[in-house]
């Protein structure tokens, strides 16, 4: 029914051969089409240059065996808007994603260790960027140059352990921050850096648009002592379990199928008293405390 609706109002504009076991890129692909979705294929190979310079959407998650896509791919995408690789086996981005000027979602969640993470940095006008449960050391500074950001989602990326002073703070429009089992190191010295550290979390109390915020920290001494301003988070999920903890098997294959639930409520997590905590942010949470301990802490 959505595809006869599409139809009748936008033609042809549309391809859409999802999850019909595509072995190969179709053939009928024209420069004509606005939207392309070829998700839960089996596509193994991109054609060189798509030529469709009206393409808004183009959704290829779960094709597996997509190991590469050619430096010349993008060249003639200068309209794309939304642009979803997620559950692919890409390794390296081209460089010709940087051409892709307007747009404003970008989704690589549960890749291979992408190299070249850096040229996310020329994508000026985009708002959301996924990329849960792929696996980078290091979150690269040239991501703070994406002042439109809205939407960062590092959620699962455990081997995160890197994310330069003054990044996040950059990200001066980012309304909601996923990064549980993710980074944890808030502040901490970088090794072989001299006297450089990681990012501190009085960043993200910084920021006056976020709302929405799941993170996970060490220990509550990377907590600002005294918070001036208090944020205007209106969800979070605050987890102080250690450097060790590891999620849970039952989250990890959950996000794997389908997207990771997102905080709906606001919550702390902890391993110490709730005194550790900065008054700033206790006040934050509801009035009715009495079952936070030293265990687990949830509203």
């Amino acid at each position: 029914m959505a595809m006869l609706i599409a139809a009748s109002e936008y033609g042809d504009g549309f391809l859409v051969k999802a999850g019909t076991e595509l072995t190969v890129w179709p053939s009928n692909a024209y420069e004509g089409h606005s939207a392309i979705s070829l998700m839960k294929n089996d596509i193994r190979k991109l054609p060189q240059e798509l030529v469709c310079p009206k393409l808004q959407n183009l959704l290829l998650q779960h094709n597996q065996n997509i190991c590469e896509i050619p430096e010349t791919f993008f060249e003639s995408l200068n309209e794309l808007k939304v642009l979803d690789f997620s559950a692919t086996s890409i390794s390296t981005l081209p460089h010709s994603l940087s051409l892709l000027t307007n747009l404003q979602a970008l989704y690589f969640d549960h890749c291979r260790p992408i190299r070249n993470v850096s040229l996310l940095g020329e994508l000026k006008k985009l708002e959301i960027l996924s990329l849960s449960g792929s696996c980078h050391e290091e979150l690269p500074k040239e991501i703070g140059n994406l002042a439109k950001l809205r939407m960062l989602d590092i959620t699962l990326s455990t081997s995160v352990m890197r994310i330069p002073s003054n990044l996040i703070s950059r990200l001066s429009r980012l309304e909601e921050l996923y990064m549980r089992y993710s980074f944890k190191e808030w502040g901490s010295k970088v090794e072989g850096e001299g006297e450089e550290t990681n990012v501190r979390f009085d960043e993200l109390v910084g920021l006056s648009h976020l709302n929405i915020l799941e993170v996970d920290i060490i220990d509550a001494e990377c907590l600002p002592a005294n918070v001036s301003c208090i944020p205007s988070w209106e969800k979070f999920y605050i987890s102080i379990a250690g450097k060790k903890y590891r999620p849970p098997l039952s989250y990890v294959l959950g996000s794997l199928l389908a997207n990771h639930s997102k905080v709906n409520s606001r919550g702390l997590e902890l391993t110490r008293t709730i005194n550790s905590f900065p008054v700033g942010l206790i006040v934050l949470l509801p009035k009715e405390r009495s079952n936070f301990g030293t265990q687990s802490a949830r509203t």
